[in-house]
């Protein structure tokens, strides 16, 4: 059932986060280590989406599709085509918003992306 796209195209605003794992230790001298938690050129992206005011028929097929994917658990695929950044295996990050202003179900959600990916190589690689 996870290889299902995000079913909403409504959208206002998309952000793109590109972030990456890196632990930091801590030395009783003050100084730190720091070491990639991931292979090199290796990172995850954060989508934060901003929807155009949905109708009632929309919020309801959107809280349908959370509530099949189990809220945060299971994974489905995001189609960038803001950004024209391919497609992405994504989860969500935090349970659907429930408050509204007025009529217009502004809805902003946040999905990130479940396994780190290699970049694209630069010109310099």
């Amino acid at each position: 059932m996870s290889d299902v796209f995000y079913p909403l195209s409504l959208i206002e605003q998309l952000s793109v986060e590109k972030f990456e794992r890196t632990i930091a230790d801590a030395f009783e001298d003050g100084s730190t280590s720091t070491r990639r938690g991931w292979s090199a050129q290796n990172f995850k992206r954060r989508y934060g989406l901003l929807h155009a005011p949905l109708t009632e028929a929309e919020w309801r097929y959107l809280r349908s599709f959370h509530s099949q994917r189990h809220g945060r658990y299971d994974s489905f695929w995001f189609r960038d085509n803001v950004h024209r950044e391919g497609n992405a295996k994504v989860r969500f990050t935090a349970p659907l918003p429930l408050n509204f202003q007025g009529g217009a179900r502004r809805v902003q959600l946040t999905f990130e992306e479940v396994a780190a990916i290699r970049a694209l190589p630069e010109w310099d690689e």
